[in-house]
């Protein structure tokens, strides 16, 4: 079981520009894996001008009311900055891949139409050194992993905590990962994201599961999506199935 990696060395040569795949249900967080599947013609242009360079891609959330990516609709500002780390191409020309998170990342201003798919410069937002001392660190840990083991009662969590408790897992990353695993509302799910102050994400992703366990079909009914990050596999359950984009 692996710790989460260092994303300094995989950023050491980010030129500063990544193309953009938007969609309107997918939020994508750092350190951890997402299926896709590309079908659309410009996304198959895309991924292969990727495959062919620092295999980067960002992964943005349209804005409320809109559902289909024709055109330009507006997105978030926060993106997640992924790389390619796993692909195969169909014969007729249909991409699957896994994308790892990497960073946090604002967009600064998106570039000239001069492709078929969008492309922004973007300033990376990696979260920075802890906010807590070492024994409040692990005091919010704590909090969180307990809170979210109340939420999910069905499901044997205890070894997957005990390890994130041992290997000290960030808590910028343990907030992403939670959130992640409660499969939120997509705009839900993008306040997460868009929190680059970790203290204030460990709120709200307290808050979040608290608001959960206090919903009328709270625990009995939650599912649990797989954490896909490495130190928070599960025996079953991962791989996920692609996403149908």
């Amino acid at each position: 079981m692996s710790k989460p990696f260092d994303v300094r060395e995989q950023l050491a040569t980010f030129a500063g520009t990544a193309p953009l795949f938007p969609l309107p249900d997918v939020v994508h967080f750092p350190h951890l894996l997402l299926p896709l599947h590309i079908f659309e013609p410009r996304y198959r242009e895309m991924v292969a001008d990727a495959l062919e360079g620092e295999r980067l891609i960002a992964m943005a959330l349209l804005k409320p009311g809109h559902i289909t990516t024709e055109g330009s609709p507006p997105i978030h500002d926060t993106v997640c900055l992924g790389r390619i780390t796993a692909d195969q191409q169909t014969e007729d020309g249909r991409y699957y891949l896994v994308l790892q998170g990497l960073s946090r990342a604002r967009i600064v201003q998106e570039e000239p139409d001069e492709q078929a798919y969008r492309i922004a410069q973007l300033e990376l937002q990696p979260d920075p050194e802890s906010p807590f001392s070492p024994a409040a660190a692990d005091a919010q840990r704590r909090r969180l992993l307990l809170a979210f083991r109340s939420l999910f009662p069905k499901h044997n969590l205890d070894r997957v905590l005990r390890r994130a408790l041992k290997e000290s897992v960030p808590l910028g990353i343990l907030c992403d990962v939670l959130a992640d695993a409660m499969s939120l509302e997509s705009q839900v799910a993008y306040q997460v994201l868009a929190e680059t102050d970790v203290k204030e994400r460990c709120r709200l992703v307290l808050r979040l599961i608290e608001e959960r366990l206090n919903a009328p079909t709270s625990a009995d009914g939650a599912a649990l999506k797989c954490a896909s990050a490495g130190w928070a596999n599960a025996d079953a359950g991962w791989p996920p199935q692609f996403s149908l984009n």
